[in-house]
Formats: structure tokens, C-alpha cells, sequence
């Protein structure tokens, strides 16, 4: 059976004829302190529609819908606005105004942004800017940081695929920026990280196609550094900091 899940619930007073006590003014929560969720949920809905893949797929349309939904958002003064506004600006390759709406998002204090979900967004965004040290950061920041809002909230990232892989997208690419003869101990080092990183990401995902994808890439490390084949170094599911990283 399908869950029962309660979305929203409001209630109105209805004045009866022949009754003489005063019917209060009526006010909704839904229509008042709410608002701002619903133009956000309009505005997710309107981002999605833009990235559909299939016969009639979305487009740049619903993204411009889209960030007028987050902007009404922002104005209602919800840190939820600019960090949408950002994946919209990601999508449609717009990385500066990203960058701005992640830094506005940054700023909100009641309620405050996830610094969690800040850190990726401004990943994904570094990673396609080329600032690859700081999009290790970001990622690096995401998945192991250790805070105690985290621990409270029992949130452990360390099991994110998804994440992972970007991580190690941008680390096989941060490796062959180490160019030369003099920079090949630290090309190999990196390289070694990549390896782990991916490995781990095979192990702990489920999806066949993200699986393959792991596997494809360790298979590309290791024809470009031969010598880690086989190497059985794992992510320590209990540490996930790979503090070995570091930038130069």
C-alpha cells in the first residue's frame, strides 16, 4: 500500500445565520507563510521540465520560467531562491551569475543555506570554470566534512556516488595538469586518489549503468598509469577524508 502523506492543511469558519457570535477575519497559512514554497515548488517543477529528455523535451523556455520562480523566492527572502537560481545558471551556462547566486545564498542566516549542498553547487561550477583545486575543495568539502549539524542531523554523505564522481572527474583532470618529468611523483600521486575515489564509487552504488561508469573510468587510469593496476588501496569508509590531498 502506498503511504498516506499530508501535504498541507488549512480550515476556514463559515458565519451561520441566526448565530451571533463574530466570525474572525480568515487567514491562511498556505496563502500567507507559505508562499514562498509554493513558487519554489512551481520553480523545481519548471527546472526539471527543462532538462526532459524525450520526444517533446523542455528547453530554454521553461529555464527562463524557472528563474522568475526562483527570483520571487529570493525576494520572499528564502535562501532556497538564489541556490535554485544557481542550478538554473548552471544549466544554461551562465557561471558568473551562479557564482553571484550561490555567494547571496551563502549569506542567508534564518533559516541558513545547507553549507553542504553550497559546497557542491559551487563545485559544479569551479569544476566547469577550470579552478580545479577548488573544486576538489568544494567536493572534498561536501562529502567528509565533519560538523555538528551534521552529526545531529545524522547526515553522512560519504555514500554519495554521485558526488564522488565528481570528484573524481576533477581529480583525474587536476592530474594532468602535473605535466613533465619533475612533476610525475605528484601526477602519480594524485592519479593513486583518482583510483581510490573511483573504486569507491563502484563499490557503493547500486545502479549498473553508474557501476560501468566507475569501472570505465579506473580502466582510463589505469592505461594512462599502468603501474596502479591492481592496486587494492580502498576509500577507509570510516575516515572518507583522504587527507593525503592536498594543494600545492
Amino acid at each position: 500500500d502506498l503511504p498516506v502523506t499530508t501535504l498541507a492543511a488549512d480550515s476556514i469558519t463559515f458565519p451561520v445565520e441566526g448565530v451571533a457570535a463574530e466570525v474572525p477575519a480568515q487567514t491562511s497559512p498556505l496563502a500567507e507563510e507559505l508562499t514562498w514554497q509554493r513558487w519554489n515548488d512551481y520553480g523545481i517543477g519548471l527546472f526539471l521540465e527543462g532538462q526532459t529528455p524525450g520526444p517533446i523535451p523542455g528547453g530554454k523556455t521553461e529555464l527562463k520560467q524557472a528563474e522568475q520562480a526562483f527570483l520571487e523566492v529570493e525576494r520572499l527572502s528564502r535562501y532556497d531562491g538564489p541556490l535554485n537560481l544557481a542550478r538554473v545558471y548552471h544549466k544554461e551556462g551562465r557561471l558568473d551569475d551562479a557564482v553571484e547566486a550561490l555567494s547571496r545564498a551563502a549569506k542567508f542566516e534564518k533559516p541558513a543555506a545547507p553549507p553542504w549542498t553550497i559546497a557542491y553547487y559551487s563545485g559544479l561550477v569551479n569544476k566547469e570554470q577550470g579552478h580545479l583545486e577548488e573544486a576538489i575543495q568544494n567536493f572534498r568539502s561536501a562529502l567528509y566534512d565533519d560538523t555538528a549539524e551534521r552529526r545531529n542531523r545524522k547526515f553522512n554523505f560519504q555514500k554519495d556516488f554521485v558526488a564522488h564522481n565528481e570528484l573524481g572527474v576533477v581529480l583525474f583532470e587536476r592530474a594532468k595538469q602535473e605535466r613533465g618529468e619533475d612533476r610525475k611523483a605528484e601526477r602519480e600521486r594524485i592519479a593513486r586518489i583518482t583510483v581510490r575515489i573511483f573504486r569507491h564509487e563502484e563499490i557503493i552504488t547500486d545502479e549498473q549503468s553508474r557501476h560501468e561508469r566507475a569501472r570505465r573510468n579506473i580502466e582510463r587510469l589505469e592505461q594512462e598509469h599502468p603501474h596502479h593496476k591492481g592496486d587494492e588501496q580502498r576509500f577507509d569508509d570510516h575516515t572518507g577524508r583522504f587527507d593525503d590531498y592536498r594543494a600545492n
